[in-house]
């Protein structure tokens, strides 16, 4: 309802605006009609991505089928509440979830990779917002990107394949169970991570971070003279790299009982 008086409005001064300028009444109204347009037009977006107070704690179930696909990307952003992501959909789905503050991802498709795109939408008086999902182990992930704001975050990823995961995280508070090889990449920027290295799994941490706190467990991880590469003791070509950027927080590197 909203949109559609914001597209009248839009309509009624344009009419108006192009009626002066034609009869001189006031020359060049037309023209200064466009900043007052273009601040409708940002509104009428804006209306368009805020969720009301019910739509943001609508509850949804979430299934993306598994279909023909052998390999995955997912792109995920989620600004405030509580996120867990598992690695055990079940057989013959790709992304599973329950969702408090509901969303709908986009699925593109490309011979065999799927890649998935969910973001959780801006609501006016937003409220809590609590999303559980679960990633196919039976495919290759070929990127599993994330990005918290304010957020109390859970992973549990030591099962997924993954050839890169980037987690952004800012004033969250984000504990994650690495997959036991793979590119990981922490981007910081506040908040506290709990990266956990998988009891089996080899691994390199290489610390970029020059403010904020760094704990990395010494009785797993031996560093070098810089203390800038650490590595488990005895391993000289380790399959999961986990690299620590940013700052302003503080990041603990430990490994899984």
């Amino acid at each position: 309802m909203v949109q559609r008086w914001l597209m009248i409005v839009v309509v009624v001064l344009l009419a108006a605006a192009a009626l002066l300028d034609v009869t001189g009444v006031v020359p060049g109204a037309g023209m200064l009609a466009i900043p007052f347009l273009v601040l409708l037009a940002a509104a009428l977006y804006m209306v368009r991505t805020i969720r009301s107070p019910r739509e943001a704690t609508a509850a949804a179930d979430l299934y993306v089928p598994l279909e023909d696909a052998s390999t995955a990307q997912l792109d995920l952003k989620f600004g405030a509440g509580e996120l867990a992501l598992t690695a055990d959909a079940p057989d013959g789905v790709l992304l599973a979830g329950h969702l408090i503050g509901a969303a709908q991802p986009r699925v593109q498709r490309q011979d065999s990779t799927a890649a998935i795109r969910l973001r959780q939408p801006f609501s006016l008086g937003r409220r809590h917002a609590h999303w559980r999902l679960a990633l196919s182990p039976a495919v290759r992930w070929q990127e599993v990107r994330l990005a918290v704001g304010a957020a109390d975050v859970q992973l549990a990823l030591s099962a997924l394949e993954v050839g890169a995961l980037v987690l952004e995280s800012g004033a969250s508070t984000l504990t994650a169970t690495l997959p036991r090889a793979g590119e990981v990449l922490l981007e910081m920027s506040g908040g506290r991570v709990t990266l956990r290295i998988p009891a089996d799994a080899a691994a390199v941490v290489t610390n970029r971070i020059k403010l904020g706190e760094v704990i990395i467990d010494e009785a797993h991880f031996a560093p070098d003279a810089a203390r800038v590469h650490w590595t488990t003791p005895g391993v000289t070509d380790a399959p999961l790299h986990v690299t620590l950027s940013g700052g302003l927080g503080t990041v603990e590197v430990v490994r899984a009982d």
